[in-house]
């Protein structure tokens, strides 16, 4: 019925029988939000994907190892982009300091799968991985369990065991 009625002005408006009926503008577009539910699925997700980043033990091929670190790469992207929305709330230096860092992480998962394509240039993927990866995860991971500590996502225990893993 309400197609009909809109359908009816927007007729009256093109055709100038009715001068007094204005068609109201379209409502916006709403885009679903992704439930917390469906985001904690996608973030295990990613961070199941993110450990393709150890096919170089496994594989010396240079295309599996560089798919893996790519694909890797662009899932710790991700699933610090899918809890942002959750944690921005807690701490919102503290929140970007850690999407900075997640995403310098990702690049530089990246980065070294690019670097492993080339022989000469493998020096610098370790140099990556050894260094720079290194203490951007660390840090990144200390960030990323006191906000899940202080956001109460999930139960304090598991906050506390991230932080026990990182300095073991």
């Amino acid at each position: 019925m309400q197609e009909w009625f809109i359908w009816h002005a927007w007729r009256a408006c093109v055709l100038g029988t009715v001068p007094w009926v204005r068609i109201p503008p379209s409502p916006p577009v709403r885009f679903e939000k992704i439930s917390n539910k469906n985001r904690a699925v996608l973030a295990g997700v990613f961070i199941l994907v993110a450990y393709g980043v150890l096919a170089s033990i496994f594989t010396q091929s240079k295309i599996i190892v560089m798919l893996a670190d790519s694909v890797s790469g662009i899932a710790v992207i991700g699933i610090v982009l899918l809890m942002f929305p959750l944690l921005k709330d807690i701490s919102k230096k503290l929140t970007l300091t850690y999407l900075l860092l997640k995403i310098l992480e990702g690049g530089l998962m990246i980065a070294g799968g690019i670097f492993f394509m080339v022989n000469s240039l493998q020096f610098i993927r370790d140099w990556i991985y050894d260094g720079v990866h290194l203490y951007s995860f660390i840090i990144s991971g200390f960030i990323f369990y006191y906000l899940l500590y202080k956001s109460l996502v999930v139960p304090r225990f598991i906050s506390v065991w991230g932080v026990i893993a990182i300095l073991s």
